[in-house]
């Protein structure tokens, strides 16, 4: 005669109702996990806003040394002075908006500063044309000591060195992009109670 294995599964937390087991989760357990997740929650949640505002500083920064490098790229390629300027309408340079609002990287081949359509201006026959744009993100703030324009010459160098301050209210730290003579750009750290 063959006998059958039994086994049975003990389960503190199960129930018995009418001859079938039925496992769950008390009441209490529930209430338990859930409290210690909602003060996990509440510990974590500031840090986790600090990162998103410094990835939206770094992210600023970073699309102001791109634009500064491109700018120096183009100008030194195409033989031409390229301008990166706060713009409010994407096709015009301002000398009344802030650098927040907007602003765009064009090559400038006839050098009279403004973005001229049409025309081939350039040495090699292209158009004048925006390079690049931007803006500064939500919650973020760019900012220049004046609404000049940034110039570069042919030769890669620019017309007046310029400091880009990157701001994020709440954070404790800035970050600033110099601009020297060369045309080459560096990323410093800044007190925010200073420079914003």
């Amino acid at each position: 005669m063959v006998r059958k294995a039994k086994f049975s599964i003990h389960c503190p937390s199960g129930f018995q109702i009418g001859g079938g087991l039925f496992v769950g989760f008390t009441l209490i357990e529930l209430m338990v996990t859930l409290a210690v997740a909602a003060i996990v929650i509440t510990i974590a949640a500031p840090s986790f806003v600090d990162v998103v505002q410094k990835a939206r500083m770094s992210s600023q920064t970073n699309d102001v040394v791109a634009a500064v490098n491109l700018g120096r790229s183009r100008a030194l390629t195409e033989a031409a002075r390229v301008i990166l300027c706060p713009t409010s309408d994407e096709v015009t340079c301002s000398t009344t908006q802030s650098w927040g609002d907007g602003w765009m990287l064009f090559v400038d081949c006839n050098q009279n500063g403004s973005l001229d359509a049409g025309g081939t201006d350039c040495i090699n026959g292209t158009a004048e044309r925006i390079v690049r744009r931007g803006s500064s993100p939500k919650g973020g703030a760019l900012d220049v000591a004046s609404n000049a324009s940034l110039q570069f010459e042919s030769n890669g160098r620019v017309a007046a060195p310029r400091t880009f301050t990157v701001c994020v209210p709440g954070l404790d730290t800035a970050r600033q992009v110099v601009v020297n003579t060369v045309g080459r750009s560096r990323v410093i750290e800044a007190d925010p109670a200073t420079v914003c």
